[in-house]
């Protein structure tokens, strides 16, 4: 009886963690569960989440530089409002008394009190601020002298200059964002389409933070299990423990392992997909670049050999950006130049995720002129016969491969290639759904390898309690790192050295 009682208080705790964690409340078991989990947090507040770093007041301008009708000033920190009051002024009361996420109209002051610019102030009080901390944002006008003008007044005031990321570094600590998120923040700055920046803002609103909290939580769930063996480890009948704790690894594997099919929609999301264009010299492939990019971009000459090196240039389609890549013609080279333009479009071979192989459609393909791709997957390979416009009635070759008719000096060919290259970008990803980064992707895979360790030492029987147990902890920091469960200095570096300054 003493046993049940003990047992039902221990799952009853387990439960109110697993709770915990879901509620997006920081998860204390990680101190438990996992050795570095709480080292990795050292220089945070454990009631706040606040770094030490923060008792500084930052400042940047938070919009891009050049000539433009406004420049954003920000400043954040404990100071926002003081140093407001230094360098603002307008009508009462004075900016640090003003109500909070109300703008007023007022002049930039420098130190020795003369105008730098009419501006409008926009105060926004912790914790209802992008950052958490009170945030100060002025208006001013657009240019160069200006925002600096103005960023040397707050810096003459008391705030420093802020790092690249550091504003939503802040965000991080203070629990306005998690990393998922965070580093969606930079995915929709750096959006190049609408489908990237709408997926971009879903994952802001948490759609990966979503589905690693499932995993997380089931993860859990087994370790709970596991911990619960090993505390009363006299009264566990081993055979009958085996098998609810194997069900939960089995099932946090799945769980990864789906997530993990949404690394390469992650990729083609966030940089677009390689469809470089290559085939021997004299076929086309310049005149077929330029046709899909619509304008001339490629010199084009009927002198064999003309383009020497990779030129590089996006076009959006169906909400995915296309980095096409014309390269140089394949054949015996006839200068070091020439040979090292080949050397590249044979590199190109490899390193593209689309590969569109051009043949002349008034010439016989030979097998040795297909050679280059013979090693090639299909799913990356479109042939195209250019120049059937010089062929009437051109019948495709039979070469075991598919052959697309084009002829890129009247068009004829050129939308169906395109929609041929936007379904081998699409096939298997489905892009409305969260996606992950190849940081995400790491830290999953190495969950996964943690916890298939632990199924192994489940499955042999007796005594896999503690080795079991190491490894589902270890699994869980990994996974904790997605979302910033589990930090450290290191990593929010390397996360938000990737930001621009005033982001």
């Amino acid at each position: 009886m003493i046993f049940t009682d003990s047992l039902s208080q221990y799952n009853a705790n387990i439960t109110d963690l697993v709770s915990t964690f879901k509620n997006g409340r920081r998860c204390a078991y990680l101190g438990r569960i996992g050795d570095h989990g709480m080292e990795n947090q050292k220089g945070v507040n454990e009631q706040t989440g606040r770094s030490s770093v923060e008792a500084e007041t930052i400042t940047a301008v938070a919009t891009a530089p050049g000539e433009s009708g406004i420049a954003v000033v920000r400043i954040s920190g404990p100071a926002a409002l003081e140093i407001a009051d230094r360098i603002f002024r307008c009508r009462p009361p004075r900016p640090s008394a003003r109500p909070s996420h109300q703008a007023v109209f007022g002049r930039v002051i420098s130190a020795d009190g003369e105008t730098l610019d009419e501006a409008l102030f926009l105060p926004m009080r912790a914790p209802r601020s992008y950052t958490g901390e009170d945030v100060v944002e002025i208006q001013c006008h657009g240019g160069l002298a200006v925002p600096r003008a103005v960023l040397a007044a707050a810096y003459a005031a008391g705030a420093r200059p802020a790092e690249p990321g550091e504003f939503t570094r802040r965000a991080f600590c203070n629990g306005k964002l998690d990393l998922t998120q965070a580093e969606a923040v930079l995915d929709l700055v750096r959006a190049q389409s609408d489908r990237a920046a709408q997926l971009a803002t879903r994952q802001l609103r948490g759609g990966l933070r979503k589905r690693v909290d499932e995993i997380y939580a089931t993860a859990m769930s087994a370790a709970a299990e596991v911990e619960a063996a090993i505390e009363f480890s006299e009264y566990v009948d081993t055979e009958q423990d085996t098998m609810p704790v194997l069900q939960k690894i089995q099932t946090t594997r799945r769980m990864i392992s789906r997530l993990l099919e949404r690394e390469r929609a992650g990729a083609i999301i966030r940089c677009g997909i390689r469809v470089a264009i290559v085939g021997k010299v004299n076929v086309g492939k310049s005149t077929l670049f330029n046709a899909l990019l619509g304008r001339d971009r490629a010199i084009v000459s009927r002198h064999p050999g003309t383009t020497r090196d990779i030129i590089e240039e996006p076009i959006l389609c169906n909400g995915i950006v296309l980095r096409l890549a014309d390269t140089a013609g394949i054949r015996s080279p006839k200068c070091e130049v020439e040979a090292e333009g080949i050397r590249r479009a044979t590199e190109v071979l490899s390193d593209s995720e689309i590969v569109i192989y051009v043949v002349d459609a008034s010439e016989e393909v030979s097998g040795l002129e297909l050679k280059p791709i013979a090693e090639l997957p299909a799913e990356k390979l479109v042939i195209v016969a250019n120049k059937v416009d010089l062929v009437p009635g051109f019948k495709p070759p039979e070469i075991g491969i598919p052959v697309l008719p084009v002829s890129a000096i009247n068009g004829d060919g050129i939308s169906r290639l395109m929609e041929r290259i936007i379904e081998m970008a699409s096939k298997g990803n489905d892009f409305d759904e969260a996606y992950v980064s190849e940081r995400h992707a790491d830290l999953l895979k190495k969950a996964d390898i943690s916890l298939s360790v632990a199924e192994r030492l489940v499955s042999s029987g007796e005594s896999y309690h503690a080795p079991a147990a190491t490894n589902i902890r270890r699994s869980l920091n990994y996974l904790g790192e997605i979302t910033g469960q589990v930090f450290h200095g290191e990593l929010l570096k390397s996360i938000f050295a990737k930001f621009c300054v005033g982001k």
